[in-house]
């Protein structure tokens, strides 16, 4: 049906869409209460302003929001930068998209939760001027990165229904994955703070993931996949994110195993400095230890060495906190 339906849109809409229609079943009335570890419980969520936003995606000229969407969204929550272009090419493969990217929420879970992502450091994800079948198209190579890809499969997936559960999850470092219908002065937030509104005229569906809320928790900070010059840095906010007519299931996907994610953490922030958002402490990644850099002028002798690329100043506490400690670092 949704590859009926992409042919459909091919052949009617001036502004293809990048997201299907999607059909619920049993998973998507499940409902996230209280005791559900999914989400934890007992943690404030009366902060005027969150954000867990860090990774950003530009997706032209093709529509795979759904992929870029929900790539980023993991990146976001288990600290590790994903690979958009994986799950991409493995949905192409398995059949879970057509056109250039049409696809349905589910078919991102699938890949999450059925095959594996894929680090960005196994696969670069940026198009780079790259035609759709460049882009997506299965290798011989791809085959080989199954295995692997395993390490890196989530368990499970649910849709959140209400917005308490929904602030709790993201107050608890999950990125909420989503899509709704799209409406041509939505690509033209409105004030205050690039606000979207449901204006214009409709283009289609679109996938995106909530990252925070801002004004007081009034509205629902959305990182969409059209780059960092659309809205606020790629940024905008949605007053009502269950908006029956318009807005579509919102999932959570699972966190990767803790051990894991440190494993892999180290071997991404090798030779890097890194320290967490509010904590001055900084910390040398080396040899799969953290080296705690224990004054600013070694911290300026250390970042001039390496480079300011090689500077990450805002990693995931429960990661870094669980890199066993090495020797101060005294000299460079």
């Amino acid at each position: 049906m949704n590859k009926l339906e992409s042919i459909g849109q091919l052949i009617i809409s001036d502004v293809p869409t990048g997201l299907l229609h999607h059909k619920k079943d049993s998973r998507d009335r499940k409902f996230l209460g209280k005791k559900d570890s999914f989400i934890g419980v007992g943690t404030s969520i009366d902060d005027k302003d969150f954000s867990l936003a860090k990774n950003q995606f530009d997706q032209n000229p093709f529509t795979m929001c759904v992929y870029a969407a929900g790539s980023k969204g993991c990146s976001d929550q288990d600290g590790i930068k994903y690979s958009v272009r994986w799950s991409v090419k493995v949905a192409r493969h398995l059949g879970y998209t057509s056109g250039q990217g049409y696809s349905y929420l589910r078919g991102f879970l699938k890949v999450a939760t059925q095959v594996g992502l894929l680090p960005y450091r196994l696969m670069p994800d940026e198009v780079n001027g790259m035609s759709w079948n460049e882009y997506s198209k299965w290798t011989a190579e791809d085959e080989k990165l199954l295995k692997t890809a395993l390490n890196y499969r989530l368990k499970e997936y649910k849709s959140v229904n209400n917005r308490k559960d929904l602030m709790l999850a993201l107050k608890n470092g999950y990125a909420p994955f989503t899509g709704g219908k799209w409406f041509s002065e939505m690509n033209r937030p409105q004030s205050p703070g690039y606000l979207l509104q449901y204006l214009g005229r409709y283009v289609g569906g679109h996938s995106y993931r909530y990252t925070g809320w801002s004004y007081s928790g009034q509205y629902m900070e959305s990182l969409n996949t059209f780059g960092e010059n659309y809205g606020l840095e790629g940024k905008m906010w949605l007053s009502n994110p269950f908006k029956i007519t318009m807005q579509y299931s919102i999932y959570l996907i699972s966190k990767l195993d803790l051990d894991k994610r440190v494993a892999e953490f180290k071997i991404e922030n090798d030779g890097k400095m890194v320290r967490t958002k509010n904590d001055p402490a900084c910390y040398l990644i080396e040899g799969g230890r953290k080296r705690h850099i224990p004054t600013m002028e070694i911290f300026w002798n250390v970042y001039d060495k390496i480079g300011a690329k090689n500077f990450d100043n805002d990693v995931k506490p429960e990661l870094l906190n669980n890199v066993k400690k090495g020797s101060d670092v005294l000299t460079f």
